[in-house]
């Protein structure tokens, strides 16, 4: 007879899945900046270490909203060790854009011509 697995269940799996995918695109990202540095700076691997953090900081569970809604279990808080190297070098990549929006919004250029 099979049974059925409860959503709860499923649900831990498929956050364990999330956390490996992102631990794997993280330390593939590093190796892509180790092989920049070794490979003639070559800018290829400098563009996939940048593609697989933003990727494993989109593909890992966001902590901030498990903890807002009281979910999060304290059995697996060692996962939580895993957001901090992936988080700081997201914030690290995004920063310089974030900087140029807020230059271009403090700037308020207007391209509309005057009629």
């Amino acid at each position: 007879m099979m049974q059925i697995v409860s959503l709860h269940t499923m649900s831990i799996i498929m956050v364990f899945i999330r956390y490996l995918l992102a631990i794997v695109l993280f330390i593939t990202g590093i190796f892509c900046v180790i092989r920049f540095f070794m490979d003639d700076w070559n800018w290829v691997f400098l563009l996939a270490f940048a593609a697989c953090i933003i990727l494993a900081y989109l593909i890992k569970p966001s902590s901030s909203r498990h903890q807002r809604a009281g979910r999060r279990n304290t059995d697996y808080s060692w996962l939580d060790i895993v957001d901090l190297p992936i988080e700081l070098l997201f914030q690290i990549i995004s920063w310089p854009f974030r900087l140029l929006g807020k230059l271009l919004k403090h700037l308020d250029i207007d391209f509309s011509p005057d009629l």
